[in-house]
């Protein structure tokens, strides 16, 4: 049995993929939009992750592509109408994306 939580309070794993899951019940589980979620390839394994893990919850998010990008001096831009881009030289990232990407 994994951690369980009392009220409103969800305990999330990030960072994980299919052979990196922790060997408890999995909770939560946060998705990377910048990442585990940029490409059909990843998508998939997405899944396989999500259907072995069996998490109660799902979020997405980019906060990990935001730290790394302004730690590094990573250009950084917020266009919704430019694509999702995260790489080392440059990061795009706007709400519309992660929502998007969520679907």
């Amino acid at each position: 049995m994994g951690i369980k939580t009392t009220r409103n309070l969800w305990f999330l794993c990030a960072g994980a993929s299919n052979n990196k899951l922790p060997e408890v019940d999995v909770e939560g589980l946060l998705i990377s939009a910048g990442y585990d979620v940029k490409n059909e390839g990843l998508i998939q394994k997405t899944r396989q992750m999500i259907m072995q893990g069996k998490p109660e919850h799902l979020m997405i998010d980019c906060g990990y592509q935001l730290f790394c990008a302004e730690k590094n001096g990573t250009r950084m831009s917020f266009d919704p109408a430019l694509p999702l881009l995260a790489t080392k030289k440059i990061l795009n990232v706007a709400p519309l994306h992660v929502v998007e990407k969520s679907i």
